[in-house]
């Protein structure tokens, strides 16, 4: 882990997320069922930064039902939220969880390497977090094991190979112009 504290965490999530308005008037894909109604009128217009625990608590399955726009846009407002107040967002690690359980089948390959390991390091501190109850906790950390397990395995493995293969090109390109 990269980081000490929650507030150093914190940090890192937004210094490696961009913290741009939401673009599209959505979040969810062109579905008209109420809840996904509701969430897009929730975020809609809000950088993800806006984005508050209670918020991020009374809309929750924004995450899970959001188009893979909406999620990349929500990810660091529901990672941030349950750093700031985790016995109000208890349901962003379960959220997060089920958007890559259902079937969507969520994928992250559009995160930096930056962005992976801060996610990496977000589901490590939610692993270990103490504030949560003692209930809250198997289901918290089981859903939590389970997002950690699935990011290391796809994330950072593909990661570090497309890391190591550009690392490659690069040294191949600087040959070549020798």
């Amino acid at each position: 882990m990269a980081f000490s504290t929650k507030e150093e965490l914190l940090e890192r999530i937004k210094a490696v997320f961009p913290d741009e308005p939401w673009p599209k008037g959505q979040v969810t894909s062109d579905c008209d069922c109420y809840e996904c109604q509701e969430c897009n009128e929730a975020v809609k217009g809000h950088r993800w930064s806006e984005i508050t625990p209670q918020l991020a608590c009374r809309y929750y399955k924004c995450i899970s039902l959001a188009d893979d726009q909406g999620f990349r846009h929500l990810l660091p407002a529901f990672m941030s939220c349950a750093l700031i107040d985790c016995a109000e967002t208890d349901v962003a690690v379960q959220s997060l969880a089920w958007a890559y359980l259902s079937h969507k089948g969520r994928s992250i390959d559009f995160l930096t390497r930056p962005q992976a390991e801060a996610l990496c390091d977000w589901l490590e501190w939610n692993l270990r977090d103490e504030e949560l109850e003692h209930d809250e906790w198997k289901e918290h950390q089981d859903h939590g094991s389970f997002l950690q397990k699935w990011v290391l395995k796809k994330v950072r493995t593909k990661n570090d190979r497309m890391w190591a293969r550009l690392e490659k090109l690069r040294e191949e390109a600087s040959r070549m112009s020798k």
